[in-house]
């Protein structure tokens, strides 16, 4: 009988892979949670969390805001989309509607203040051309003694002067009748209140309206 290469193998049976003691599991399963690796993962935590709450206190203000948008919502048309811009940050800031000065800072006579004129300064925050209109009143102020209130177009009980002056100001009113709007001189403020002095000022002609106009613009592109 003849015997085949494979007979000089000896037939042995793989040896079974050694069990992992229970003290070499513990070490191998405590190793992953050293120090250093429980500092990363806390960092990781603590870092998830911060953007957690950024992103719902974010969702928050946007919710608060969402009211103003639609409240201020008045159209589709360019002028109605930057009136809302210009509301809307408005809102945000700090009115400057207050009285300036008044007649009786100028005098120690109680019977001149009811005598003097009050004017108007209608205005809104940022509006370098108010600025110098308000100068120019100052410089009379002892001449002819007046109280200055400024109006601030962008508050919320105003909104019927935004309508009208948020193109053109400053405009100023004496005594609640229009007088000056865009800017002024020293010789036309003085005229002003030379006429009030004697009974003579009446109210000035071209007060602007932009809200009539923006209407009448629309009344005729509807007809077409």
């Amino acid at each position: 009988m003849m015997s085949s290469e494979c007979d000089d193998i000896p037939l042995t049976t793989p040896a079974r892979p050694s069990q992992p003691s229970v003290e070499s599991l513990k070490q191998h399963h405590f190793s992953y949670f050293d120090p250093v690796t429980m500092t990363k993962i806390a960092s990781r935590l603590l870092f998830a969390m911060t953007v957690l709450r950024f992103i719902q206190g974010t969702s928050g203000f946007v919710a608060r805001l969402r009211p103003t948008f639609h409240s201020l919502n008045g159209g589709s048309s360019g002028i109605n989309r930057r009136c809302t811009r210009t509301k809307l940050i408005r809102s945000l800031a700090n009115s400057v509607s207050k009285i300036v000065y008044t007649a009786a800072e100028q005098t120690t006579d109680s019977s001149t203040d009811t005598n003097t004129p009050t004017v108007k300064l209608f205005t809104k925050e940022g509006c370098t051309l108010c600025d110098k209109v308000k100068d120019v009143l100052e410089q009379v102020r002892e001449q002819y003694p007046h109280t200055l209130i400024q109006v601030d177009i962008t508050d919320d009980e105003h909104t019927g002067w935004f309508s009208k002056y948020k193109y053109d100001i400053p405009v100023l009113h004496l005594d609640d009748k229009f007088w000056i709007k865009h800017r002024t001189t020293h010789q036309e403020v003085m005229e002003g209140f030379s006429n009030y002095q004697d009974g003579t000022f009446q109210e000035r002609k071209g007060e602007p309206d932009a809200g009539a106009l923006e209407r009448r613009q629309a009344e005729r592109e509807n007809r077409k």
